[in-house]
């Protein structure tokens, strides 16, 4: 079809009626061949000449209009093709591991040629260009660029691959903040997955296109996790599943290599028959010589393949403390395993240690972690907590509100430093990401505060260790996720990271959580990551009916160039009649060269963008003098206007909300290679303070001083995760310039569900209020003051509550009976389950993380293997998930919880209590020579010694316990013995003997089953402890 951009240019045909005048009332030269004809029209001279409506038909008058009519048919932008020129185009990248798998170069090209097909459509283009990066962390690269080639090949250039599925939530959300209401959008969705349905349902008004990227099929996935058997002996267990498109036998290949620049090694294969999609499970057991990389893929599939990082070896966490006396700030730190505390009196070597607290917070920073505590100075007046930041990762799940501080110095803030809690405009806690680590500045002393006897105290060691980026006690993570937080020691901050073969990822460690879009070996420093993609879906069948994007070819280029023709043919025809060149030449080759211009589209210098300024606020009034955009900063922050719209801020504005996420609107909005800049009229809530925003500068604009009885709402916290039937409670920090009377109003989707009259005190006010329950996905929630003086807009703040999807619960049971009755139970609560068993448990982070909560109902350990018991275990503690551990014959103690991660995540210990059953159990400890080798610094006879003794402390007083040991032959240490009543018995008989001789299993098991015949007992073990 054809079409036209801009159809009013169809007016510009009223200057052939120009043209026509002019021929009209031209003079035309007669040339007369004798002097009679000559005085015949000089008798006529007197008589008034008669006006020509209608000019002489000639040839160059025919060829003027014609290009008058090209050139205003190429003003109004005409184009072909099967749709119209959208106002706005949105090009979503999907950047997940399927597109990903294709690799940079392909994708190079890929980029190359989609830019080529937009901007080679001579002149049918949208007038701009929106650019959304995808994966796990989709990011706005660019956000409504004016359209043209070089803007195009910038903003495409933005994107970057990810090896983990794109949230299309936050795409919906970044879409929604570029989008006008009054323009045609299309969204280009570049990937091999389609066009989801949550793009379409989101945006209903605007078209929808996908460009298709054919990726190899994959017929088999793996997905596989590491976990440690032994730390000493450095024996792993891989532990996973295989799903296959077809049933058949697949061989799991595993690799190792003691380093990043070694070549892997094949190490072990085994075979694995699959049913046709269906998840088979696996385990191998490995035993590495040293530390290394471990490499698992499936034979047949080039490009399943996963990496590990083994270390045997436990995090420690060495802390510094200088200072005299005892700090209350260490309790909590000497109760946590793999945590070891020194003193001294001097920093000189507190880099040699993970963290060091100072109790001079004035004292030069060492280079590690830092807590340091200022206790010099004048102590303030107020010293009532009023404002603190619960989002900082040190500070979360705190409550400040119960902090009571006698005595406190009060801190300076640096500029790279973000206040966590203040009282009456002073810091008392601050916090800073640094290049050798974190740092945390306290203005009073714990002990001067009723700090040590809240929960929230060990909230916050907790939350520090977490920062810093370490688990001590725990063996280190032998791979990430992309897509998910990977832990990295802070002190690496700034560091890049370069990926396996050398080859720089272009990134640096970040000062906040690392999160990789690209699964490989990262090697940062002496420290090595594994990151592993999310598993893929099964892709057999690449086929698709969405026909690939295409804008519609302009036609105006090939107006203008006949246009031209016929110009030149018209100067040329009128030159040879006159014998000359044009009166006009000159003004007839300025009009050639803009044709040639504009058919080749060469660039005006002076029309070149500088100084482009975008503008942050609340609020903003239309000035047709300003070329600024603007960012409206809110609960949830909007591009207001284009670079250029002219708008400036309302002069009563002086807040910008949520500024960290309007900045990045703002940014997005800059091209690279302008000199643009940041400007943000008002005071700013949540502003960032690391990382920045590149060579961007951004300046801050007061608009209005307050005045002395000015009433502003400067904070608004709502829950971060609101759960369906919960009330939510929203509190608010109310500033008041002068003690006064106030009404509050809370407003719930612009109907005020509350009204109250409170008295507000001079300074910071802390009003609470519980919501009723939002049963909505999303609630806009408004606290605002009524009648108080000052400004108005200064009077209400806004937050976006969003409710936490219905996820289903797992119910993982052995009996599948009782899991389903048990599930029918919470069906009838309106809860969505699903029951499975064990075996069927998920093998990967990504498909628990579907889940809200786990059950396991009288589940054995035996029954998950360690890598799902320890996924579970990181849920819990760093996901956040629910537990519900349903006792049972088959739980706790009796299924064998204890010293697994389950009995770690139980409040409940899972040692056999004392009324376990009275049982007769014999021992067999193989004493030949062999059992002398050392296992770390004991030997292993010394191991079984100690298990026999760890064994027996389990068992019912009342049972009866005997030692048998064995070379070439048997003898019997201790005979059948109640533990009651002969205290020591066991750890007497274990001393005394040496190893030696050879191994004849056979005579000791003979003994112990003489040793059991006839004993009366509910049940009669043999344990057998050999090295074989």
């Amino acid at each position: 079809m054809i079409g036209f951009v801009a159809p009013l240019f169809w007016l510009l045909l009223l200057a052939a009626g120009l043209i026509w005048f002019l021929h009209s009332r031209r003079q035309h030269r007669i040339v007369v061949p004798s002097l009679a004809i000559w005085r015949q029209l000089r008798g006529q001279a007197g008589q008034k000449a008669r006006a020509r409506l209608v000019p002489p038909i000639t040839l160059p008058l025919i060829l003027q209009l014609v290009a008058v009519a090209l050139l205003a048919a190429a003003l109004t932008q005409p184009f072909w093709g099967r749709s119209d020129v959208p106002d706005h185009l949105i090009v979503v990248a999907d950047t997940d591991a399927a597109l990903s798998a294709m690799g940079d170069g392909d994708f190079d090209q890929l980029r190359e040629g989609l830019a080529a097909d937009l901007t080679n459509r001579n002149g049918a283009v949208p007038q701009r260009i929106s650019v959304i990066s995808g994966g796990p962390g989709p990011e706005l690269v660019a956000a409504r660029w004016a359209w043209d080639a070089e803007a195009v090949e910038t903003a495409l250039g933005r994107i970057s691959l990810a090896d983990a599925p794109t949230d299309w939530n936050t795409v919906e959300r970044l879409a929604s903040s570029i989008l006008h209401n009054d323009e045609q959008a299309t969204f280009v969705v570049l990937g091999a997955n389609g066009i989801p349905e949550a793009l379409t349902a989101a945006f209903p008004e605007a078209r929808t296109a996908l460009q298709r990227v054919d990726v190899p099929l994959r017929n088999v996935a793996l997905a596989a996790t590491l976990v440690s058997k032994d730390l000493e002996k450095n024996i792993w267990s891989l532990e996973g599943e295989i799903t296959a498109a077809e049933t058949g036998t697949y061989e799991v290949v595993v690799q190792y290599a003691s380093g990043i620049d070694r070549t892997p090694l094949d190490w072990t294969r085994q075979r694995v028959s699959v049913s046709a999609d269906d998840a088979k499970a696996f385990s191998i057991e490995l035993t590495l010589p040293e530390a290394g990389i471990v490499t698992a893929s499936v034979a047949s599939d080039g490009g399943s393949e996963l990496l590990f990082v083994a270390n045997p070896s436990r995090e420690e966490l060495n802390i510094l403390y200088v200072g005299e006396g005892e700090q209350v700030l260490l309790r909590p730190f000497g109760t946590l395993p793999g945590v070891q505390v020194f003193q001294d009196s001097a920093a000189t070597n507190a880099t040699d240690y993970g963290l060091a607290i100072l109790s001079d917070a004035d004292a030069v920073m060492p280079s590690t972690n830092v807590v340091a505590i200022h206790t010099s100075g004048e102590p303030l007046a107020k010293v009532d907590p009023d404002f603190w930041d619960d989002t900082h990762p040190v500070s979360r799940n705190i409550d400040w509100s119960a902090l009571t501080i006698r005595t406190a110095y009060g801190l300076t803030p640096r500029a790279d430093e973000m206040v966590l809690l203040a009282a009456d405009g002073v810091a008392l806690i601050t916090a800073a990401s640094t290049s050798s680590g974190r740092q945390v500045r306290l203005g009073f002393d714990p002990a001067a505060s009723n700090w040590p006897e809240l929960s929230a105290f060990p909230v916050f060691v907790s939350n520090l260790i977490s920062w810093m980026g370490v688990s001590p006690d725990e063996v280190p993570a032998t791979s990430c996720t992309v897509g998910l937080p990977c832990r990295v020691d802070a002190r690496l901050v700034g560091q890049p990271l370069v990926m396996s073969g050398g080859e720089v990822s272009g990134e640096t460690v970040p000062h906040g959580p690392f999160v990789p879009k690209r699964a490989g070996i990262y090697q940062v420093g002496p420290t090595l990551i594994a990151v592993n993609p999310q598993p893929l879906a099964l892709s057999v069948d690449a086929t698709t009916s969405n026909a690939p994007f295409e804008l519609p070819v302009g036609i105006a280029p090939w107006l203008v160039g006949v246009a031209l023709g016929v110009l030149i043919l018209e100067a040329l025809i009128s030159g040879w009649r006159q014998q000359r060149p044009p009166k006009v030449w000159l003004l007839r080759l300025v009009t050639l060269a803009l044709l040639i211009a504009a058919i080749f589209n060469l660039p005006i210098p002076w029309m070149k963008r500088s100084n482009e300024v975008v503008l942050l606020a609340s609020d903003f009034d239309a000035d047709a003098t300003s070329a600024m955009g603007a960012v409206a900063a809110g609960g949830t922050p909007r591009l207001a206007a284009d670079i250029g719209a002219g708008v400036i801020p309302a002069t009563t504005a002086l807040r910008v909300p949520n500024g960290e996420e309007a900045l990045k609107l703002a940014r997005a909005m800059l091209p690279d290679g302008a000199d643009g800049n940041i400007v943000l009229a008002g005071d700013v809530t949540h502003m960032p303070t690391q990382d920045g925003f590149g060579s961007v500068p951004v300046h801050h604009l007061p608009i209005v001083e307050s005045d002395a009885g000015e009433v502003s709402v400067d904070r608004l916290d709502l829950p971060r995760i609101l759960h369906r039937g919960e009330t939510p409670l929203l509190t608010a920090l109310v500033h008041s310039g002068s003690e006064q009377t106030a009404t509050v109003e809370v407003v719930v989707d612009g109907e005020v569900i509350a009204t109250q009259d409170t008295d507000l005190v001079a300074g910071q006010n802390r009003i609470e209020a519980a919501l009723p329950q939002i049963e909505a996905d999303e609630a806009v929630i408004e606290l605002r003051i009524v009648g108080a003086a000052g400004y108005a807009e200064n009077d209400a703040l806004t937050q976006l509550l969003s409710a936490a999807p219905v996820r289903p619960i797992a119910i993982i049971a052995a009996e599948e009976l009782h899991g389903e009755a048990f599930g029918r139970l919470l069906v009838e609560q309106g809860l969505d389950v699903t029951v499975m068993a064990p075996q069927r448990a998920p093998f990967q982070m990504r498909d628990w993380l579907d889940f809200g909560a786990i059950v396991l109902l009288d589940t054995p350990a035996l029954s998950l293997t360690t890598g799902q018991q320890t996924m579970i275990q990181s849920l819990v503690a760093e996901h956040g998930m629910g537990l519900v551990i349903l006792g049972g014959q088959n739980s706790f103690g009796p299924g064998g919880y204890f010293g697994t991660p389950l009995e770690d995540l139980s409040p409940l210990s899972s040692r056999v209590p004392q009324d376990a059953p009275e049982v007769a159990m014999v021992f067999v400890l193989d004493r030949s020579g062999s059992m002398q080798q050392s296992v770390g610094t004991a030997s292993r006879l010394d191991v079984a010694k100690i298990a026999t003794v760890s064994a027996t402390e389990l068992l019912n007083p009342q049972s009866q316990v005997g030692i048998i040991v064995f070379d070439a032959e048997a003898r019997r240490l201790l005979p059948l013995t109640r533990i009651e009543g002969n205290p020591g018995a066991v750890e007497r008989a274990l001393t005394g003997f040496d190893p030696g001789g050879g191994t004849d299993i056979l005579p000791g098991l003979a003994d112990a089953m003489d040793m059991l015949s006839g004993v009366d007992a509910a049940a009669k073990h043999v344990v057998v402890m050999t090295d074989g």
